[in-house]
């Protein structure tokens, strides 16, 4: 009996010290994990100056042809990070263009925004004395990056 005793508690050490290293293998496992922090990336436009109400279409009413109308609207980076702005007209028909001016810089289809920055927007709507008499709608996408 007092060896089947001593059997016993040498056959219950080795199977905690088994156990146990079996346990350790198991709970020292690791996991690499990897990540990349990237800043928020948000435009808006505003029919004001104060930034409060935001343009979401434009209604440009009745031009004759041969007639040029401008539309004042802004814009505002409201991310963390710089944003570089791009735009695209589309379905817009022959003899009517649209163009858009920032307020410090020459006609141009891109410009950058930092952080909190707001700018004036000249959006000027040009129709040709040969463009068709007709009603349409055109979209404008505003597209904002944050590399150039």
């Amino acid at each position: 009996m007092q060896k089947f005793k001593k059997i016993s508690i040498a056959l219950a050490i080795c199977l905690l010290l088994v156990g146990g290293v079996f346990a350790v293998m198991y709970l020292d496992r690791t996991v690499t994990h990897n990540i990349q922090i990237v800043g928020r990336l948000i435009i808006n436009l505003y029919t004001d100056s104060t930034y409060t109400v935001k343009l979401t279409s434009i209604d440009w009413g009745k031009i004759q042809r041969g007639e040029t109308k401008e539309v004042i609207a802004n814009i505002m980076n409201e991310g963390d990070i710089n944003a570089y702005v791009f735009w695209s007209v589309a379905d817009l028909p022959s003899g009517v263009t649209l163009q858009m001016r920032w307020e410090a810089n020459s006609w141009d289809s891109k410009n950058l925004l930092t952080p909190r920055e707001g700018k004036q927007l000249l959006f000027r709507l040009v129709v040709s004395l040969d463009a068709p008499m007709n009603s349409f709608s055109f979209v404008q996408t505003i597209r904002a990056e944050d590399e150039p």
